[in-house]
């Protein structure tokens, strides 16, 4: 059996390697694997892979040990395979080899709603307390991320709903404030919680929001 590995993701605190197991021209399975390096998340991957295939191969011999041909053998045969189709198919929707199908949707959708790299770490910032689009390595999250894009309206230029721009320089002033106090994203959306009853600013009215910078300024006097 042969491994190969392949670079998927990689900043300064966490690195993803996919890894596909072979035997031969056959491509056995395959997973992710992360870690602080390459070598130590390419590991990861290959640990998985072997549980993963001796689990297989075991529920196989079993499959085949003294097992008359019955009806009620064949049914638990059928219901072992069925799960263990549905067990694949669940692992690859959690951890395909590559996320360029989903990446491609996020690009879309952050054109769509006409966000530059700012406005779109904000609201990661404030919906998923990550900084940045590629520090996104749980799939899982990555999911949530495009049904929450998609599921969010674009205001147009002109139209009766808050003003996006003066929205979002109420958001970048409330960034300075927290910068200037030191405080950590969690202990920032605590706060807003607290005295907004929200967990995210994205949910605060202009007005709310120069209310929720007010408070903020308050804390910079008790400093």
């Amino acid at each position: 059996m042969q491994f190969q590995s392949k670079l998927c993701h990689i900043d300064s605190n966490r690195t993803i390697v996919s890894v596909s197991a072979w035997e031969g021209d056959r491509k056995l399975s395959s997973t992710l694997g992360e870690g602080p390096t390459v070598d130590i998340a390419e590991e990861n991957a290959i640990k998985k892979l072997y549980y993963r295939l001796k689990s297989s191969q075991e529920i196989k011999d079993a499959n085949s040990e003294g097992q008359t041909p019955n009806p009620q053998n064949k049914e638990k045969e059928i219901g072992q395979s069925q799960k263990l189709m549905e067990k694949s198919n669940d692992s690859v929707n959690v951890e395909p080899e590559e996320w360029s199908k989903e990446l491609s949707e996020i690009d879309i959708e952050v054109k769509r709603l006409g966000w530059d790299r700012e406005a779109e770490n904000r609201y990661l910032i404030d919906n998923f307390g990550i900084s940045e689009r590629n520090r996104i390595t749980n799939y899982s999250v990555l999911i949530n991320y495009i049904e929450k894009l998609k599921s969010t309206i674009k205001v147009e230029p002109g139209s009766s709903q808050t003003d996006e721009q003066s929205k979002l320089e109420l958001i970048q002033d409330s960034d300075t404030i927290i910068s200037l106090l030191n405080w950590t994203t969690i202990k920032a959306r605590d706060f807003l919680q607290e005295h907004m009853e929200v967990t995210s600013r994205q949910n605060l009215s202009c007005n709310q929001l120069r209310e929720f910078n007010k408070l903020l300024r308050a804390q910079l006097k008790l400093n």
